[in-house]
């Protein structure tokens, strides 16, 4: 249950103003929210489960304390990343409307993003990729569920700059006990 709750509260943050959950607001702003998030959700859905079935077939192919140390590095690259990037600046564009915008938009911007990576890495540190699945899966749901459906009145009030801060904090400090929890 711990490592379900570790999964889970770092997919959580880490697609806290990411691409594809202002994807979702942006889209949820004129379009049916549950439309909106069901699209969402199944992208995510069929993007995290293919990280985690490759992720799982390259964990035993590959030692896992090189495994480890990449995940740590990816952790640490992502929150460094986030932190010096001017994520700010960039424009989000929402073109057309409903679920199947929703569902290509969002699984082409899941794509080599940080919530994919960070899958793979904690796949990387556990024995269990069905908690990994789980615990990403719930994060995305209630994550962009919030996005489809509070966004507009509570999330896009919150500075980006702020939630990226937080986003960069989390993945360092994650990389750096990855690193302590393997190696010290």
């Amino acid at each position: 249950m711990e490592f379900f709750l570790l999964v889970f509260s770092t997919l959580f943050i880490a697609e806290m103003a990411d691409k594809s959950q202002l994807v979702t607001f942006c889209l949820s702003v004129s379009n049916s929210g549950l439309k909106v998030f069901l699209g969402a959700f199944i992208a995510l859905s069929l993007n995290i489960g293919l990280v985690v079935i490759f992720g799982s077939i390259i964990v035993n192919l590959i030692p896992q304390n090189i495994i480890i140390l990449i995940g740590a590095a990816i952790f640490l690259g992502i929150g460094f990343y986030t932190f010096f990037s001017d994520q700010e600046s960039k424009p989000v564009t929402c073109p057309g409307s409903g679920f199947w915008t929703a569902f290509t938009l969002i699984f082409i911007a899941e794509m080599g993003d940080k919530t994919q990576l960070a899958v793979l890495s904690l796949i990387a540190v556990s024995s269990d990729p069905l908690v990994v699945l789980a615990g990403s899966l719930s994060a995305m749901a209630l994550n962009h569920a919030l996005a489809a459906f509070l966004g507009s009145r509570y999330i896009s009030k919150i500075p980006r700059k702020k939630l990226n801060f937080i986003v960069a904090f989390l993945f360092v400090f994650l990389g750096i006990m990855i690193i302590f929890a393997e190696f010290v």
